[in-house]
């Protein structure tokens, strides 16, 4: 399919983004700010690379650079690691990790709710990114020195836009139900290292360019806050709206 022109992509993104936030707008509880400022920044990122993707200027003028080097620096003992963790961000993993939301939240009363935002946050961008790959086309790199398989095309990232779908969701359910402290702090450093993890294995094992891993973590997360912000309500949000005092613990609007 051949790819579009730069402004009529940017355009289709803008109509995207700005659906998104007014969808999250009015079906949000009171407190959304932050999940909709992260659906503006993440969404005008990932339209900004766009851009440049189909440009090939700017930051895409980094991707043959740091292709060449990390071709001409692979080991045998980091490509074995790198192809066991690269499966972290596929799909078949992806949605897995999602349903583990109905174990995470302890209160039962919660659980279809977190389980049901967590799968649409994972399922939505599995469909979201295939869409964007039919629209942009764009072609991966040299196929001689890709070390896994791949059948698609290659932006934005799947596994890097799945990964931080799956594991923000997952990241945001601990941090707002669940009353260990050190889970509620250790939540979100795991789970950026996760997704740090997976887009580096995609590059390392030549699958993506740098821009495709870069706007598939905008995509990502701009898509699993908007679907937190719509969907979710927090415990102490919950409570609220039905007249119970606010149960002990932290719990955030995103």
């Amino acid at each position: 399919m051949p790819v579009l022109e730069a402004p009529l992509v940017a355009a289709l993104c803008a109509v995207a983004l700005l659906g998104g936030l007014f969808l999250a707008w009015r079906l949000s509880p009171p407190g959304r700010a932050l999940g909709l400022a992260v659906v503006a920044c993440c969404g005008c990122a990932f339209g900004v690379i766009t851009g440049d993707v189909l440009a090939q200027e700017r930051l895409a003028g980094a991707d043959g650079p740091l292709a060449d080097w990390l071709t001409a620096n692979r080991s045998e003992g980091l490509t074995a690691v790198m192809q066991v963790t690269t499966n972290l961000g596929s799909a078949w993993a992806a949605l897995p990790l999602a349903l583990v939301a109905a174990v995470i939240v302890p209160a039962p009363e919660h659980r279809r709710r977190a389980a049901v935002t967590a799968l649409v946050a994972v399922a939505g961008i599995i469909a979201l990114v295939n869409a964007i790959k039919l629209v942009v086309g764009r072609a991966r790199p040299d196929l001689a020195l890709v070390l896994v398989e791949t059948d698609s095309a290659s932006f934005p990232s799947g596994h890097a836009a799945q990964s931080a779908a799956a594991c923000a969701a997952i990241a945001h359910l601990v941090a707002a139900h669940r009353p260990e402290r050190a889970l509620r702090i250790t939540a979100w450093p795991v789970a950026a290292a996760v997704v740090l993890v997976v887009g580096y294995s995609r590059l390392y094992l030549g699958a993506h360019w740098l821009t495709d891993v870069l706007g598939g973590y905008a995509l990502g997360t701009a898509w699993t806050a908007a679907v937190i912000t719509a969907l979710h309500r927090p415990p102490r949000v919950t409570a609220a709206r039905f007249g119970a005092p606010a149960p002990e613990g932290r719990a955030g609007p995103l």
